[in-house]
């Protein structure tokens, strides 16, 4: 069979669409009546066609140069050798081909004339068959079908040189490597092969209309088919019922798997269409992988499957920009080390509750770009030990901590929306990401201070700060931990409670909630976003010296009491302002002369310069 043939009989199909839909439209304008075509009678089965045609000598001659056909061909019975679709269909894709050339001619300059004469004869064919049809004509008339479904809204996406054609082409060049060589031709990887072509084929004409800028050559588009297509049939179950859910899982997964694919494409083409490093294999060692680990109900529960194409989505940036991350010495994939990394995923949130679905999802994809992002500083790891072992670690510290946090008793955190827990992740994943040595798979740095900022959260008793207060108190502790190693978190995940930042957050907590006792009506100020910079100040003074604020004279927590005494007695005279600017000043002096200074009126008067204060 020769599969250009098939390329250029799609194309006649869609041609022929095209202008079949132009014809009866000018048709429907310019007469009364419509009067239906007449089918014509049906021709003689391909069977005795060859009969007929081979008994020629000068076409038994042509079919004796090709090597690939004479094996088909009986001599001395002068009949093909047997009836099966896959000695059939060659045969008279052969003799379309020869009859093409005597109505076109044979020279060159003909040369694609004559294929798409011989390939719309054969689709034609195909079409019109009463017989069961054979792998490759099922697949090809899908990819007519299909094709012919995006002429109508997308001519220029299926037409002549553009890339839906070949990507099409590309398709059908690789068929051959989808059809078992057996006798069993409608086996269940037969079928599972036209369904995954159809599939993956409508999401990538979808995906080249939306992005009409970007070209696939030849090569790319073989490419493209070759590493992502047959691996998932070669790693089809061997059971019926674990095909059956193979199936399942290709109709829920592989139209989104491929639409990501070619997105991912679109607005990277040079990364995977270049001339870097390994990108087409990466693509199909990523997209086999997945596929072959969510064959494991348990695994695929855990995300659900648009958490699962969330994280994909995420893993295929990092195939764009470091493919020798998924594929090894000799361009070899990395297959269990992809499924590891999947499959740790699932594990490693399925571990901590209030992280499966989505949001487990899209803690694990920042997780990634983090990684990906940095990955240049990150990598140096141990021979021993792989980069996915380095993802698996910053997931699951941060879930670790944040769940132990959501399931600990603290209304602070539960009052964050799925949008605002990702947020909080993002902040710890990205910073810990962009800090050298921070990270590692056996340091346990960042679920310690994940845990003390979720620690001191769970001490907001009256909800005083709100979750976008949290968000940047975390941001900024993160910040702090991360340019003052050992200072406000310790260097491990041990003792969390303990660490200087999460006692800090907490005095202040205390001392805020004694001032609220009458809420709004006492006077206190130490609520909302004062609150929340007075924590921010605190901690950056007590990063700056860590000692002083480590006392057990508690000096951060004791300035705050003898400002809100001074609101107290005097509430009109001091604002949130005032409050700040006394905190600011007196949390860096009482660190550095290790005491808190008596605040009486004259103290207040020369910090805040003002006059009248009683």
């Amino acid at each position: 069979m020769n599969p250009v043939l098939i390329v250029f009989g799609i194309r006649a199909a869609v041609r022929l669409g095209r202008a079949g839909a132009e014809i009866y439209a000018q048709r429907s304008r310019d007469r009364d009546v419509y009067l239906p075509d007449i089918e014509p009678p049906a021709p003689f089965s391909p069977y005795q066609l060859l009969i007929d045609f081979y008994g020629d000598p000068a076409n038994l001659q042509r079919l004796k140069a090709d090597p690939q056909l004479v094996v088909l061909w009986d001599e001395a019975a002068e009949r093909p050798v047997d009836k099966l679709p896959r000695t059939i269909e060659p045969l008279h894709a052969a003799l379309l081909a020869a009859l093409a050339e005597k109505s076109v001619g044979g020279g060159e300059e003909s040369r694609y004339a004559r294929l798409e004469l011989a390939g719309g004869a054969l689709i034609s064919q195909w079409s019109r068959a009463a017989e069961p049809l054979s792998p490759i004509g099922r697949i090809a008339l899908t990819m007519a079908d299909i094709a012919l479904e995006f002429v109508a809204s997308n001519p220029s996406v299926v037409g002549v040189g553009g890339s839906g054609e070949t990507l099409i082409g590309a398709i059908a060049l690789n068929l051959s490597g989808m059809i078992p060589d057996d006798t069993d031709e409608f086996g269940p990887r037969a079928q599972i092969a036209n369904r995954l072509v159809g599939i993956f084929l409508r999401a990538g004409l979808s995906a080249l209309a939306a992005h009409p800028d970007l070209v696939l050559d030849d090569d790319h588009a073989e490419k493209l088919v070759k590493e992502t297509l047959a691996p998932l049939l070669n790693v089809m179950p061997a059971s019926l019922s674990e095909q059956l859910e193979w199936q399942a899982l290709l109709d829920a997964l592989l139209g989104p798997t491929a639409t990501a694919a070619f997105t991912v494409i679109a607005e990277k083409p040079d990364a995977f269409l270049g001339r870097k490093f390994a990108s087409d294999k990466a693509l199909g060692a990523l997209t086999g992988a997945l596929f072959t680990t969510l064959q494991d109900a348990d695994v695929r529960r855990q995300l659900g499957d648009g958490g699962w194409i969330t994280l994909y989505k995420a893993l295929l940036q990092v195939a764009a920009d470091r493919p020798a991350l998924f594929v090894g010495d000799g361009a070899k994939p990395k297959d269990a080390l992809i499924r590891s990394l999947l499959a740790g995923t699932a594990g490693t949130l399925a571990k901590h509750p209030g992280f499966e679905g989505q949001i487990g999802a899209e803690l694990a994809a920042v997780a990634v770009q983090a990684l990906n992002a940095n990955a240049g500083g990150l990598l140096k790891l141990d021979k021993d030990e792989e980069w996915e072992g380095m993802a698996l670690a910053m997931i699951g510290q941060v879930s670790g901590g944040l769940s132990r946090a959501l399931t600990g008793g603290g209304e602070a955190l539960r009052r964050f929306g799925q949008d605002q827990q990702l947020e909080l992740g993002r902040i710890f994943l990205v910073q810990a990401a962009a800090t050298p040595g921070m990270l590692g798979i056996k340091r346990t740095e960042l679920q310690g201070i994940v845990s003390g900022v979720a620690s001191a959260m769970a001490n907001d008793i009256d909800l005083l700060l709100s979750p976008d207060d949290w968000l940047k108190i975390a941001g900024v502790a993160m910040s702090e931990a991360a340019a003052n190693p050992g200072r406000l978190f310790g260097l491990d995940d041990t003792a969390p409670d303990e660490a200087l930042a999460a006692q800090v957050i907490r005095d202040l907590l205390k001392a805020a909630s004694a001032a609220w006792s009458k809420g709004r009506d006492g006077g206190s100020l130490l609520a909302g976003a004062t609150l929340r910079d007075a924590v921010i100040a605190a901690l950056k003074a007590a990063a700056r010296n860590a000692l002083a604020a480590a006392s057990d004279d508690k000096p951060i927590k004791a300035v705050a009491e003898a400002i809100n005494q001074v609101v107290a007695r005097s509430p009109k005279a001091f604002g949130s302002k005032d409050w700040l600017l006394l905190f600011e000043t007196l949390v860096v002096e009482a660190l550095a002369e290790g005491k808190v200074a008596v605040l009486d009126e004259a103290k207040v008067m020369a910090i805040l310069g003002k006059r009248g204060v009683t």
